[in-house]
C-alpha cells in the first residue's frame, strides 16, 4: 500500500519537479544537452550484452565504485548514473572509456 502511495505522489509532483528542472537549467545546475535523461530519455542506444548498473549519487560515491569498475569493465558493460552535474563531469573525464554515464532519472516509475 505505501509503494501504491510513493507511485501516486511521484505523479502528482511531476509538474513541481519539471519546473525544478527548467529552473536548474536556466542556473547552470544541469546538463542543457542530456536532461532528457532525467526523464529516462537515453541518447545512448543499449549495448549488446550484460550490463552492471552502478548507481553514485555524488563524486565520494562514484570514487567509492572505482575498484569495481576497473576490475569489471574488461568483460562488461558498466552504465554509471549520477545526480549531480559535477559527478557526471567526474565520471566522464576519469572513466569515460570504461563506463557508459547517465544522468539518474528522477524516482517516478514512468521515467525510471
Amino acid at each position: 500500500m505505501m509503494l501504491f502511495f510513493y507511485q501516486l505522489l511521484g505523479y502528482l509532483l511531476i509538474p513541481i519537479i519539471k519546473i525544478n528542472l527548467y529552473i536548474r537549467l536556466l542556473k547552470g545546475k544541469e546538463d542543457k544537452i542530456r536532461y532528457l535523461e532525467r526523464y529516462g530519455i537515453s541518447s545512448i542506444n543499449r549495448p549488446k550484452g550484460k550490463i552492471i548498473w552502478i548507481h553514485a549519487a555524488s563524486i565520494g560515491e562514484f570514487k567509492s565504485s572505482s575498484l569495481l569498475i576497473n576490475k569489471l569493465h574488461p568483460n562488461f558493460n558498466i552504465l554509471v548514473t549520477t545526480t549531480t552535474l559535477s559527478a557526471a563531469n567526474y565520471a566522464i573525464k576519469n572513466y569515460g572509456n570504461k563506463i557508459i554515464h547517465q544522468y539518474a532519472p528522477f524516482d517516478v516509475v514512468k521515467w525510471v
